[in-house]
């Protein structure tokens, strides 16, 4: 009989039986029908007790002693055919299934002597790494299997919650491979899937962590990524290594991608949805990789393809420099040049830098485009110097990626001895924030600059709040001003304020004073009434090309003095 059933038949009686004895007793004798009453209710709780919360309790009690030694082998043991003995049956069916898959397992284990258990270390530390140890395998690939893989996503999940993170989850699924293994045999299927997980593992970073969920199936963690996009990069990388032969086999893969927080704050919520994004994959043809949101896929996809056609652009020489020329004020004379990058993009058209920088940042080619572009711009300025031009400095931006870069300094040297620039003709602009990051690596990193001879500046002055103890100690010769300061100039009376501030301030610590972004001449007089010892802008010339630019500076110059 089920619980639902004997509670309402214990139920219906004792009301009945209540309220008869009570009726017929409670004018004669109160005092006996209020006793009548409670001994009732009394029987019906020790009903309860006995038939449902005792069983509950014992339930409970098993289940704790099976918690406490989950290696042993329990199973349930309580009578009855109601709603508790079929719970006790089902999960008596769990633990024999959960034992028999690891009787299984062992067995496997033992008939394979090369088969030995790996250690799978995660560090749920703050520095990212998720930390445990994982001693059960997949026996087949020596991959982790499902169940440790969604004890180290938990923790991910749990690690990204508190820091704020982002992890990733890739289902990659090999196309094709049901043909071949039923085609040629489960000997071959193996050693596909084999070889397989050796490129899947070789393909991450070592905070990462790769699983074989069954037949065809992987699945890949990403711990700590700064960007979904970045995920589409790991992808990419997957698909080019399994696209590589096997013996005479191609494979490819399909590839679902899920991203924490954005495509659920639960296990179950991002493996459902890399499972549809891995279902879209393959509805798109195979040997692809798909994110669960539209918009995730379409930024990543437009991500991908401006690397591929950036380091299509460095082989091509399709990156140029183009320079925007320095009015000294005070001189009335052009002394010197800043070399701008960009991008003769052969569909896009010309493209600035804030376009494609993110993108080189990201994919590791801002160095090679760097050290691309220094070159450049002091072969250019030796060039026109040898030409019979008037000496004066180009300048040129070095990007964050490149002023971290511990051998900036050596790299700058051997520029300089490849073009033979004299350094006192160079100029290198490291921006606001850059320095600020970490003051005393900056510190250290500037000083190691400014010894090979080249000038010093601090660009986008005032975006980002440098400290003027931190100011006076950097060897810098000049700061630039940021734009959006002196686009208020001379209208906005705020941005007039610290405009003459700023110049006070780096005259007072014997800096040069450049203003940038300055489009009007209005702005041209006011910054002269200033002291400002140098602008640039729209003002004086659009960038233009090297070719042209040596043809506007006595032009320039004549338009720009008043």
């Amino acid at each position: 009989m089920k619980i639902k059933t004997k509670v309402l038949i214990a139920t219906g009686l004792a009301c009945i039986l209540s309220l008869g004895f009570s009726g017929f007793f409670i004018n004669s004798h109160p005092l006996l029908a209020l006793v009548v009453i409670l001994l009732f209710f009394i029987g019906v709780s020790a009903f309860f007790y006995h038939h449902i919360i005792r069983r509950i309790e014992f339930l409970n009690k098993q289940l704790h002693r099976v918690n406490a030694n989950p290696r042993e082998d329990i199973f349930l043991t309580i009578v009855g055919t109601d709603e508790l003995a079929d719970i006790s049956e089902e999960i008596n069916k769990a633990f024999d299934n959960h034992h028999l898959t690891r009787n299984e397992i062992k067995q496997q284990l033992k008939q394979s002597s090369d088969r030995q258990q790996i250690t799978v270390h995660i560090d749920t530390s703050p520095s990212g790494k998720i930390a445990g140890l994982l001693p059960e395998v997949d026996p087949l690939t020596e991959l982790p299997n499902r169940t440790l893989f969604n004890d180290a996503l938990n923790k991910s999940i749990s690690h990204a919650k508190r820091h704020g993170t982002l992890c990733a989850v890739l289902l990659v699924e090999m196309d094709a491979f049901k043909n071949i293994a039923v085609t040629l045999g489960s000997d071959i299927g193996n050693h596909l899937l084999n070889e397989m997980s050796k490129r899947l593992t070789g393909a991450l970073r070592k905070e990462d962590l790769v699983a074989h969920l069954e037949g065809e199936e992987f699945i890949v963690l990403l711990n700590d990524i700064e960007k979904p996009k970045f995920a589409s990069i790991v992808a990419e990388k997957i698909l080019k290594t399994c696209a590589q032969p096997i013996n005479d086999f191609f494979l490819t893969a399909s590839i679902g991608i899920s991203i924490f927080p954005a495509d659920g704050t639960s296990l179950e919520d991002i493996l459902k949805n890399a499972d549809i994004a891995l279902f879209r994959a393959k509805q798109d043809g195979g040997n692809t990789y798909r994110f669960h949101t539209d918009n995730m896929d379409l930024e990543a996809r437009e991500f991908i393809r401006l690397e591929h056609d950036l380091r299509h652009a460095i082989e091509q020489n399709e990156l140029v420099l183009y320079y925007q020329p320095k009015l000294n004020i005070k001189k009335g004379s052009i002394t010197g040049v800043e070399a701008l990058l960009r991008w003769a993009h052969p569909e896009l058209g010309l493209l600035n830098p804030v376009q494609f920088i993110s993108v080189a940042e990201d994919t590791g080619l801002m160095m090679t485009i760097g050290e691309w572009a220094l070159r450049e711009a002091c072969k250019t300025n030796k060039y026109w110097q040898d030409e019979g031009y008037e000496h004066f400095a180009v300048s040129l931006n070095l990007s964050p990626k490149q002023f971290e870069h511990p051998n900036i300094a050596e790299t700058i040297k051997t520029v300089l001895n490849e073009t033979g620039l004299n350094p006192n003709y160079l100029e290198l602009e490291i921006s606001e924030a850059t320095v600020m990051h970490h003051v005393d690596v900056a510190k250290n990193r500037l000083d190691a600059i400014r010894e090979t001879g080249v000038e010093l500046s601090i660009d986008h002055f005032g975006a980002g709040y440098t400290s003027i103890s931190h100011l006076k100690q950097f060897p810098v010769s000049a700061i630039k001003i940021d734009q959006n300061y002196i686009k208020g100039v001379p209208n906005n009376p705020d941005d007039c304020a610290i405009t003459n501030a700023f110049i006070g301030l780096a005259h007072h610590l014997g800096l040069e004073v450049v203003a940038e972004g300055v489009e009007t001449g209005e702005q041209v007089e006011y910054l002269a009434a200033q002291n400002c010892d140098m602008v640039q802008g729209y003002f004086l010339s659009h960038p233009l090309p090297a070719d042209k630019i040596v043809l506007q500076f006595k032009k320039l110059m004549d338009r720009a003095l008043f």
